[in-house]
């Protein structure tokens, strides 16, 4: 199964034009499925056989009275499948609970989209998970929070021992991503390790060449 890269621009635009973003970033020639989450309103401006296209969130909710939300049939309309739940950034600044989040995954599954779960601890893993039946489309995102938004990243020692206690809880059946602190100049870190089947890349993946870069170094 190829590795997986994904750029969550978060609220953010690169400074160049998406036609060139993409284009430059369709020249990786590693096999990694490279995934990108834009906001909602770049969607339908996003062409691209290569790339593919996830939202950075989606709601609990198919339909309904339910203002500023998003379905997973209104994002899967636009190319997207996956979807991000359960950033650090909406559980803190938007108060949502493991509750809030665990309705999402079930939702988000149960309309066949690819669920990219990030989680900060193995209690939120735990939470979020609840009831899920199957971790066919689960992918589980490690973002812990002494690393989310600095220029340092997690030592292989402390990710090996993350990585064996989520194998455990979701019974070795999903595929585990790594985010936080990402940049180029400490990405051969976390390059060759077992388990670790792809990237979370926050704010290095708004610049295109740095992300080729961190995807050739891996």
């Amino acid at each position: 199964m190829k590795k997986i890269i994904v750029g969550n621009w978060k609220q953010n635009k690169p400074e160049m034009d998406l036609d060139t973003y993409f284009k430059e970033l369709e020249k990786v020639e590693k096999d990694e499925e490279l995934v990108i989450a834009p906001p909602y309103v770049y969607l339908p401006l996003i062409k691209s056989n290569k790339i593919v296209l996830a939202s950075q969130d989606v709601s609990r909710y198919n339909s309904g009275s339910n203002t500023g939300e998003i379905s997973c049939d209104m994002v899967k309309e636009f190319g997207c499948t996956y979807t991000i739940i359960g950033h650090n950034e909406r559980r803190t600044k938007f108060n949502e609970s493991n509750e809030e989040v665990n309705a999402k995954v079930k939702n988000a599954l149960d309309n066949g989209m690819k669920v990219i779960l990030c989680i900060t601890s193995i209690e939120e893993l735990k939470k979020s998970i609840e009831g899920v039946e199957s971790f066919n489309n689960l992918l589980i995102a490690l973002e812990p929070k002494e690393f989310i938004g600095t220029s340092n990243t997690i030592s292989r020692s402390g990710l090996i021992e993350y990585i064996d206690k989520i194998n455990k809880v979701t019974e070795n059946k999903c595929r585990i991503l790594y985010g936080g602190g990402i940049k180029k100049e400490n990405i051969k870190s976390l390059s060759g390790i077992n388990g670790l089947d792809g990237l979370l890349i926050g704010k290095a993946s708004l610049d295109v060449e740095s992300l080729k870069d961190i995807i050739e170094l891996w």
